[in-house]
């Protein structure tokens, strides 16, 4: 499958020299409420990038990959043994240096909305503090952006840290369908597959590539020629357009 980010150019800027810079910030990615954006591609894509970064400034030696990328939940009121797993995961990660230098990626999903104060917050905190040469990412699904800002401020203030937000966006009907092409379509399917998605009723449903993913794994099961405008058209037949079986739940099995 080939996923591309909907991404607004300024965010992508914003990127392009986090990526490069020593002393970055920590990044906050602003989720849809549910789907899949291309965020698991994007997040493992920023690891990449920052371990290259490091081993070419000598920050560390090149090694496992997997010992300079943590990605987990912190999660509201956690129990004190969640919170000490939370907070010893990156010297297990380090390994030999108990020196973590890497992405430490947090999904603070459960804080959405919630009382710091009742959570355990401080947790948090500590953690932040105590590793100034680590690059956070946050993340979080919230349809509303005013619960995405006040995350944001609430881990600049707290934590005292810079936090640059950015906001994925549903993927295009044109991305959908080049999913589905594996970035190889053109021409009257991909023309009619791009129309359909189109025509969703994006009011009763969360675009993400879980749908696409559903019609590319129907068009295999079928055998179906995606260069064909018929065969598109009765691959997708079966959909409805106000559910189009995004989240493996739908009466087509998708």
């Amino acid at each position: 499958m080939v996923e591309s980010y909907n991404i607004s150019d300024k965010d992508w800027n914003l990127l392009s020299s986090w990526a490069e810079a020593l002393d970055a910030p920590a990044l906050f990615l602003r989720l849809p409420g549910h789907g899949d954006v291309g965020e698991d591609a994007l997040i493992a894509e920023l690891a990449d990038m920052t371990y290259e970064k490091n081993v070419s400034n000598g920050v560390h030696r090149a090694d496992s990959r997997r010992r300079h990328f943590a990605r987990r939940n912190f999660p509201y009121a956690g129990s004190p043994s969640d919170v000490e797993r939370f907070r010893d995961e990156l010297e297990g990660r380090a390994e030999v240096t108990n020196d973590f230098h890497g992405v430490d990626c947090i999904d603070l999903t459960g804080w959405v909305g919630a009382d710091p104060s009742k959570g355990g917050w401080d947790a948090l905190v500590h953690h932040v503090q105590a590793h100034p040469h680590v690059d956070f990412v946050f993340t979080a699904r919230c349809s509303e952006r005013r619960h995405a800002d006040r995350l944001v401020s609430l881990i600049s203030v707290s934590c005292g840290v810079p936090v640059e937000p950015i906001s994925m966006l549903p993927p295009t009907p044109v991305m959908l369908a080049d999913s589905v092409f594996g970035g190889e379509g053109a021409g009257p399917g991909f023309d009619a597959l791009v129309s359909w998605f189109e025509g969703l009723d994006t009011a009763s449903l969360e675009i993400s590539y879980a749908l696409s993913r559903g019609v590319a794994a129907k068009a295999r099961m079928l055998g179906a020629d995606l260069n064909d405008p018929s065969r598109v058209e009765e691959l997708l037949d079966g959909y409805d357009r106000t559910v189009a079986g995004l989240y493996g739940s739908s009466r087509f099995g998708f």
